[in-house]
């Protein structure tokens, strides 16, 4: 007796291990220890960086500041935000403001291009990261 899959088992079979790992959320694999996430903040709150702020920092870092010019823009920002992770961001009008922050490590600059490059310069002078959308 042989132990041979034919094409339709085969593909069945493939199929189910494969999105076995769909089911399970991402945050029960991939959740870090509150004090290990790094303390972000997000300059530009409109569309792009409300997304950032949930989708790559609000499961993965602490989310401690929002900025955008507008101001009514950044503090609906922070609503969203804090609607979807449960703590309310700091409003900034002034990047300037929020970059002289000592306890931010990781910086999204979701700003128009114009503004990526001046804004860029100044958080890696003062050692932050970077992530720009």
């Amino acid at each position: 007796m042989t132990n041979l899959l034919n094409r339709r088992q085969w593909i069945g079979a493939t199929a189910a291990s494969l999105s076995v790992p769909s089911f399970f959320p991402s945050s029960a694999t991939a959740q870090s220890a509150q004090n290990d996430r790094p303390i972000a903040a997000v300059i530009g709150a409109g569309g792009r960086g409300t997304s950032m702020a949930w989708h790559q920092f609000g499961r993965s870092a602490n989310l401690v500041a929002i900025c955008d010019v507008d101001l009514p823009e950044a503090e609906r920002a922070a609503a969203t935000i804090e609607a979807k992770i449960g703590v309310r961001p700091d409003v900034y009008q002034d990047y300037r403001k929020l970059l002289e922050r000592d306890d931010i490590e990781v910086v999204g600059n979701a700003t128009p291009d114009h503004w990526h490059t001046k804004i860029n310069i100044i958080a890696s002078t003062i050692s932050m990261s970077l992530l720009r959308i």
